[in-house]
């Protein structure tokens, strides 16, 4: 399953870490997380690489703790980089399927 992110608040998204520890105590495993850019506020994605929730990644940039690390071997999988254009682009023509798409929003209207 692949699962998306936006990097709308930089060093400040929590949101993409929420999300994991939730789906790591769900069980989830081999999970896919096409981020439109990974900062050094995702460190914690370290920890779910290793326990195996999450075994591929696609984004536009990483950066920090997680990047040194990945840059060191962490994954087995290279990481797919793309442009902010390119991602899009790869979303549009189909060679990234997003199955659930996870925003931090301040408020939401009631359908």
């Amino acid at each position: 399953m692949t699962i998306s992110f936006h990097h709308h608040f930089r060093d400040g998204d929590y949101i993409l870490n929420m999300v994991l520890d939730t789906l790591a105590k769900m069980g989830f495993k081999n999970l896919t997380v096409a981020s439109s850019s990974l900062s050094s506020a995702h460190a914690p994605l370290i920890e779910h690489i290793k326990s195996g929730v999450v075994s591929k990644i696609e984004s536009s940039g990483m950066r920090g703790d997680l990047a040194d690390a990945i840059s060191h071997g962490l994954m087995k999988e290279p990481v797919i980089f793309r442009s902010h254009g390119g991602r899009a682009a790869a979303i549009a023509n189909g060679s990234l399927h997003i199955d659930v798409a996870f925003l931090g929003v301040p408020s939401a209207d009631v359908v």
